[in-house]
């Protein structure tokens, strides 16, 4: 099993026990080592697009890269009157550039040429000559498409199994060629044409759904022929709802079983059906959209993604933002994250915990270097949010889901040091790839109590602590908060987590107090069962 990434300005195959290979990208193709490209797969080719110059191709048995759009011929056939018999009529051709693959069978092919000028016969064969000749090496295939006896509708003629042959004569008659398929639309895909890319890609419904950068095209959602990813008919598109309502467009798509999201900065549509006879596009949601593209991750047909103002939630029930209760002020303050980094957001799913986890930049940093993660089965299957966390030992660009050969799932982080590195390791320590180890530093700071009266002073007690055995050497720092809200740090307390349960000196004298629970060393672990101030009084009310 292997799996493709983008590694920078280049593309690799990475197999289950980390060999990399570089594949090999076309003449003149780059890749911009800023942007982050998207992959989708329809019928076991892999196409990439947004990072790269050109929208590629991926051949699995191969692993050859190509462009995914074949330039259009410029010219067309020039059709004449030969020597030898056989037809008699108006006739008038076409001609695609293509490509085939090592058993011969079409796996790209360019939009048509225009028509030929008409040829006007009786009982002659026909002749063509000046047939185009691609300046794509990767070319090695032209298709010839022609009309029957003064018809309207091109048909597939023959192929030519080279790229240098200028002509041909045919004699085909019209009852054999009205036998063979007739020339499709085949179109461009998103992000063709030189200075545009495709942004967004994904398979849905057996096609491809693609949408341009292009001003004026990015509320369109284009769509191919069904399991073919070069034929984009130039009518295969559905236009989101709120056309040129602002500059972004569509931001992200969201695949569920029945529904294709189309999410946009202030809106929400969704595409239902299964053909271009029947796909119609409805109005989900106004005032609530979607800032990060590559923040959308599917669980269990649930979709969850990052807005300006919290993690949303669309399921079969509707849509809801499912942090504004709890953590609110992690994404409506400046005080956590920087948000006007939120577009750049990234998040997986980490199947070994059930959560959605995002990876977002801190408050004053330009990467993100920050990641929280939402646990759907906590709480008694009402979720719960964790973080946010630290990655010491790198800083995260990436984040996915793998599979070993045997089919376990693997949460793995991609770093900005050229590695990948799994999450949910045994030994809870950030390794490097040059095996420097980190501590994983972790805190839990509880909620103040005040006992009952939040206005009365009151005298702390002892601390009494439980929590499980863990190996020699193992501690914990403890640090009491006593006062009113915001009140400073007092002395902090070295706990043994080889005992189990130890009961420490008293917390304090104030209003109110809170526990800050903390460790930072490699290699170790704790976990808390829960905790008590014994004796606790009040002192009474000051003035």
């Amino acid at each position: 099993m292997y799996y493709l990434v983008q590694a920078g300005s280049s593309l690799q195959r990475v197999n289950t026990n980390g060999l990399v290979t570089t594949l090999t990208l076309p003449t003149g193709v780059t890749i911009d080592a800023t942007v982050r490209g998207v992959f989708a797969v329809l019928g076991g080719v892999i196409v990439f697009a947004r990072a790269s110059s050109v929208n590629l191709i991926i051949d699995p048995a191969t692993f050859g890269v190509s462009g995914l759009g074949l330039t259009q011929p410029l010219t067309a056939p020039v059709l004449t009157a030969g020597s030898g018999t056989g037809l008699t009529g108006i006739y008038s051709a076409k001609v695609s550039y293509a490509r085939k693959n090592a058993n011969g069978v079409i796996v790209n092919e360019s939009p048509l040429s225009q028509a030929s000028a008409n040829l006007s016969i009786t009982g002659k064969n026909i002749v063509y000559s000046n047939i185009p000749v691609s300046p794509d090496s990767t070319v090695n295939c032209r298709v010839i498409y022609r009309t029957t006896a003064g018809g309207a509708v091109y048909f597939k003629l023959l192929e030519i199994d080279d790229n240098t042959a200028t002509s041909i004569t045919d004699a085909t008659a019209d009852a054999a060629l009205s036998l063979l398929p007739v020339s499709p639309d085949l179109g461009n895909a998103p992000g063709t044409s030189p200075g545009t890319r495709m942004k967004l890609l994904i398979e849905w419904k057996g096609r491809l759904w693609g949408v341009s950068d292009t001003p004026g095209e990015r509320d369109a959602a284009r769509f191919t022929e069904i399991g073919t990813f070069y034929k984009w008919p130039s009518d295969n598109f559905i236009n989101a709802q709120g056309k040129g309502e602002d500059s972004f467009g569509i931001v992200a798509f969201v695949r569920r079983r029945d529904d294709l999201g189309l999410l946009k900065r202030t809106r929400i549509n969704k595409i239902i059906g299964d053909a271009p006879s029947n796909f119609e596009c409805l109005n989900l949601s106004e005032q609530i959209g979607c800032i990060a593209p590559d923040s959308v991750v599917v669980i269990n047909n649930k979709a969850y993604w990052l807005n300006d103002d919290g993690v949303y939630r669309w399921d079969d029930s509707g849509v809801e933002c499912i942090s504004r209760a709890t953590v609110d002020d992690w994404f409506t303050k400046d005080a956590t994250f920087n948000r006007s980094r939120f577009s750049q957001a990234f998040a997986s799913w980490n199947p070994l915990a059930n959560s959605y986890e995002l990876s977002l930049a801190a408050v004053g940093s330009e990467v993100e270097n920050r990641w929280i993660s939402y646990h759907i089965d906590a709480d008694g299957g009402r979720g719960a949010w964790l973080g946010p966390h630290l990655t010491t030992a790198f800083t995260p660009t990436s984040r996915a889901r793998l599979n070993s050969d045997d089919g376990v799932p693997t949460p793995v982080i991609g770093g900005d040091d050229g590695y990948i590195y799994h999450q949910n390791q045994t030994t809870p320590s950030d390794v490097e790839g040059d095996t420097t180890v980190h501590a994983i530093s972790a805190s839990v700071r509880d909620r103040y109590m005040h006992n009952g009266n939040p206005a009365m002073t009151h005298s702390w007690g002892r601390i009494a602590i439980s929590s499980r055995i863990e190996s020699a050497g193992t501690t914990m720092t403890v640090t009491p908060y006593v006062g009113g809200v915001g009140a400073a740090a007092t002395a902090a307390i070295t706990l043994d987590l080889t005992r189990g349960f130890q009961v420490v000196r008293r917390a304090g004298v104030g209003r109110l107090c809170s526990l800050e629970f903390a460790q930072a060393t490699a290699g170790r672990r704790f976990l808390l069962y829960g905790y008590d101030l014994l004796n606790t009084f009040y002192v009474g009310i000051r003035g």
